[in-house]
């Protein structure tokens, strides 16, 4: 999977690319938003609608993250494909998880 990251005013919206599973190669979701909260930024968009299927462990990193964005006091929005919105609404994950339908809309429910 790719990461890219991209600054839209104060957040910083991560776009991802490809299957997110266990092993990927290239740094983790994880590192990205660690590193981000290092430089002092709070407000992350994680951008998934082109993954198109994450396993547990890529489950576990958008979790992680976001755990690691609320203990710094910020805020973690997701934009899904709607396949990973299945495997989160499967896993019980999206009534703790803030799921947006578009990018829009995700931006416009940021606390700014």
């Amino acid at each position: 999977m790719k990461i890219s990251a991209r600054e839209l005013g104060k957040i910083q919206v991560l776009d991802c690319d490809g299957p997110m599973r266990t092993g990927d190669s290239g740094p983790s979701l994880r590192e990205m938003v660690h590193e981000l909260l290092e430089q002092g930024h709070r407000k992350f968009l994680l951008n998934m609608a082109k993954v198109p299927w994450l396993d547990s462990g890529g489950i576990g990193e958008v979790v992680a993250s976001g755990v690691s964005v609320r203990k710094a006091e910020g805020e973690l929005k997701l934009l899904l494909s709607s396949r990973a919105r299945d495997i989160f609404t499967t896993a019980q994950l999206a009534q703790v998880l803030d799921i947006h339908d578009s990018e829009e809309s995700a931006v416009a429910s940021f606390v700014i």
